[in-house]
């Protein structure tokens, strides 16, 4: 009997590197299948809080994918690649996983490292760079940045949600929020749905304080308008548990609201995103980025 060959090379090499990443708090994020060219987005965390600060990651995994020449690691990438990874709006690391030897070698891909040669393009892993603790403070160097940067480097992060909603999709946004508690941590779950079935989900922790729950939502997701589930507020809403804490009428008309409030000191909420004109604008300037053309998707 014949059976199907499995293989996981590839699945080990993203395992290593997630790993790694989530041993020092980082938040590692596995891209769903639609990027091309970027395998994960690594978070740089600081004392459990997330700063922003961004690497895109493309991981390599098995020993065939590099040549040993003078002594020297190097990788010879496609053209299709070159273009998209310098000019990436975030800073992007190749990573080199070997699972013989558990040898994971990294080096950012950026004008310095980058070689053309005759057919398309390599680059040389530096001696002795490893995915292990000694990296910290240069992987942090990388991915520092002006405010701007990383305000784009968010909106890039944010383009697949972005993508979702252009092609007719549903991004829906739910997450606790402690009442009471002046410093609010708050795990925010996104998920992607097509009709009824889950695309795709991610998880975040964002703290704040002082601030309602709407500003932080729109400053979390400046391209997108945000409102209540309507249609899911109407078969959940909780009325009894609201007018517990608030004055019903004076909560309900709110931008965004709880629908239901757990031992009166849990607000759970579920919004809908849409997109706003930074959000259409953003995908117009994505895609001349990206490809080089003028999107017409919103000229009307």
């Amino acid at each position: 009997m014949l059976l199907p060959q499995i293989d996981i090379t590839q699945r080990l090499g993203i395992d290593a590197v997630s790993a790694f990443f989530s041993k020092l708090g980082w938040m590692f994020r596995e891209q769903p299948t639609l990027d091309t060219g970027i395998d994960a987005h690594v978070e740089v965390a600081r004392d459990g809080f997330a700063t922003g600060k961004i690497i895109g990651i493309q991981i390599k995994t098995g020993a065939s994918y590099l040549k040993n020449v003078g002594g020297k690691w190097v990788f010879y990438g496609d053209p299709k690649h070159h273009d998209y990874w310098l000019n990436h709006s975030l800073p992007v690391i190749l990573v080199s996983h070997v699972p013989e030897t558990d040898m994971t070698r990294w080096v950012q891909i950026d004008r310095k490292s980058v070689e053309l040669t005759d057919k398309a393009w390599k680059v040389v892993f530096p001696d002795n760079q490893f995915l292990n603790r000694e990296s910290i403070s240069k992987l942090v160097d990388i991915s520092d940045g002006s405010d701007e940067a990383i305000k784009n480097r968010k909106l890039f992060l944010d383009k697949p949600m972005m993508s979702a909603l252009q092609e007719g999709k549903t991004v829906i946004v739910e997450f606790f929020e402690d009442l009471h508690k002046t410093l609010k941590k708050v795990i925010i779950q996104v998920k992607v749905l097509d009709g009824s079935e889950v695309l795709f989900t991610k998880e975040w922790g964002v703290a704040y304080a002082g601030s309602e729950a709407h500003d932080v939502m729109t400053s979390f997701f400046p391209w997108a308008q945000i409102e209540v589930d309507h249609h899911y507020y109407s078969k959940n809403l909780d009325r009894k548990s609201l007018e517990y804490v608030f004055d019903f009428n004076d909560i309900t008309s709110k931008p965004i609201y709880p629908y239901d409030i757990q031992f009166g000191e849990f607000g759970r909420y579920r919004i809908k995103l849409f997109l706003n004109d930074l959000g259409k604008s953003f995908l117009c300037y994505a895609d001349f980025i990206e490809s080089g053309t003028r999107s017409k998707m919103w000229e009307r």
